[in-house]
């Protein structure tokens, strides 16, 4: 062989040599596009799991701050104030006449004394000051609502202030005028708010006639 056909000989195989290369540096690079599509594929749904995650976390905190809040308007109703009894009376002086003089009727034209008996929540005070400050705030509102069979006639409210240290019972007198009123049956519904608290009794209500 001549130093021609060497030259070209030498000079296939260097050519050789460097596609092989070439060849196996793309089948790399391909490789790593590959394995880096698959990574960046991997990531997104990590992602997209703990998305769903923080989004389930989100609705359990709300579900649980729901939860909360129910329990609070649970325990403030069982705490607030509360009506023990309510009847028409034939008069009313002291506390117990809405038990000792309670009546079915009312004569058309005569004032209808509704007594409405109604327990406060407790306070516990650490000072007489602080005793004093709790006495000017605490406000209880006393309602009555009177209604026919035709819906709601007419609702009076009372207002009492007063000092509580360890819970009260108290009682009240609500005055309806009767002298509109056409004869027949009606209801009386009681209801006490803690106004400064804000939160409502549960009703209780009597019936009575007008006569």
């Amino acid at each position: 062989m001549n130093r021609r056909d060497l030259l070209a000989v030498g000079a296939l195989a260097a050519l050789s040599g460097c596609l092989g290369y070439e060849l196996q540096e793309t089948e790399r690079v391909a490789d790593r596009r590959v394995r880096l599509a698959e990574l960046e594929a991997t990531v997104e749904a990590r992602e997209e799991r703990i998305a769903a995650l923080e989004a389930r976390i989100d609705e359990l905190e709300g579900v649980l701050a729901a939860s909360e809040s129910s329990r609070e308007a649970l325990e403030r109703r069982v705490d607030g104030p509360r009506v023990n009894d309510v009847a028409l009376v034939s008069a009313w002086d002291r506390l117990g006449d809405v038990a000792h003089r309670a009546t079915t009727s009312v004569d058309r034209g005569v004032l209808a004394t509704i007594a409405v008996n109604f327990t406060t929540p407790s306070v516990d005070f650490d000072s007489e000051r602080g005793r004093q400050e709790e006495a000017a705030q605490r406000l209880t509102a006393v309602s009555v609502t009177l209604s026919d069979e035709e819906g709601v006639v007419e609702t009076r409210e009372r207002e009492l202030r007063y000092f509580v240290e360890t819970g009260r019972l108290g009682e009240t007198p609500v005055l309806f005028d009767t002298g509109g009123l056409t004869p027949g049956e009606y209801v009386a519904e009681a209801r006490v708010r803690d106004v400064v608290a804000g939160v409502d009794s549960r009703p209780v209500a009597t019936r009575f006639a007008v006569t």
